[in-house]
């Protein structure tokens, strides 16, 4: 009888190792399937965000290619402007503005000057050498930031017939 005993004790030690094992196996069962499905989730976000680039430089090509036909569309109409200014000739007091182009010659008359630091509508009646777009030009922009503006970005060639 005490053989007995002990034995079951033995297979209730046994039997306790095995119910911790098999809880072990569950437990790390249980973190694997939620690592699996971290994973599945992650690499659907990452499949998600691949599709999304792939857009998004579909639509910078499209961005470079109109730029380009712009760029194109550009310069043929700076070349239809220029024939069809050789064919009416300059006019007096004539404005003309140059992206990125020098001008072949550069003149700016004293009296316009004055007239665009006088700021004053009347500036145009007073001095018939202002045209009615200089007067509205200073209107809307003060005067050093137009000059800022227009050395940054733009050449004046003022063609005036003396």
């Amino acid at each position: 009888m005490a053989n007995c005993e002990s034995e079951n004790e033995d297979l209730l030690k046994k039997l306790e190792l095995y119910r911790e094992a098999c809880e072990e196996q569950h437990k790390l069962e249980w973190n694997l399937q939620q690592r699996e499905e971290e994973i599945a989730e992650l690499q659907k976000a990452l499949s998600d965000m691949q599709v999304c680039l792939f857009q998004e430089r579909e639509h910078v090509l499209r961005l470079y290619s109109e730029n380009d036909r712009l760029r194109i569309r550009e310069l043929e109409d700076k070349k239809k402007i220029q024939n069809l200014l050789a064919l009416v000739g300059p006019d007096a007091g004539e404005v003309t503005y140059f992206h990125k182009e020098p001008p072949h010659r550069v003149s700016i008359l004293q009296k316009t000057l004055q007239a665009a630091v006088a700021c004053e509508p009347s500036a145009s009646k007073a001095d018939p050498g202002v045209s009615k777009r200089q007067v509205r030009i200073k209107d809307k922009e003060g005067i050093s930031e137009r000059h800022q503006r227009d050395t940054e970005m733009l050449l004046l060639q003022v063609i005036h017939s003396s």
